[in-house]
């Protein structure tokens, strides 16, 4: 073979390698998008869904004595017994010295939305870490319905030191298991 010819063949070699790897590639590529407006998330046989249709917790000029109401159902679509985690899927708190709170009330009903009872709600705590609330057991067809209050504290003194802070989160459930 001539010099030229070596050449032109190492040429191509290269084209096709590069081809190769360059489809496969295109081919096996996974593309994962986040939507904001998610209104229904589901994992296993769980299933969350938020009454306003928004997932996002967030008030604008939020200041002492100031109230978020936000209620969400987590519904046990399945035929087992589940135990989940109710879980910050993000959140931002600004507000310093624990001043912002959230509690909860909860309430059993079927997937009709005929009462079963009351389930254990969320004791008042400050707004911290990832973790809301821990190993809460659901029958199957039976949905839990939270009224949540996430409230910055109002001490009656100076509290100048949270001024223009924000707070912002979307609550999202996980499996306990």
């Amino acid at each position: 073979m001539e010099k030229e010819e070596k050449i032109i063949f190492g040429f191509i070699l290269i084209f096709i390698f590069i081809g190769t790897v360059g489809f496969t590639y295109g081919y096996f590529k996974a593309e994962f998008s986040y939507k904001s407006d998610e209104l229904n998330v589901t994992t296993g046989t769980l299933k969350i869904d938020y009454v306003d249709n928004s997932p996002l917790i967030y008030k604008p000029n939020f200041k002492p004595g100031d109230v978020i109401t936000k209620t969400i159902t987590v519904e046990n679509t399945g035929t087992l017994d589940a135990t989940y985690d109710l879980i910050w899927k993000e959140y931002n708190n600004d507000i310093t010295n624990d001043e912002l709170i959230i509690k909860a009330v909860c309430d059993s009903m079927t997937t009709n939305d005929i009462m079963s009872g009351t389930c254990s709600g969320i004791e008042e705590k400050p707004v911290i870490g990832d973790n809301i609330k821990s190993d809460v057991s659901i029958a199957p067809g039976i949905k839990h319905k939270y009224v949540i209050e996430i409230i910055f504290r109002n001490l009656d003194e100076n509290q100048n030191y949270n001024q223009g802070k924000t707070f912002s989160g979307i609550i999202n459930v996980s499996d306990s298991n």
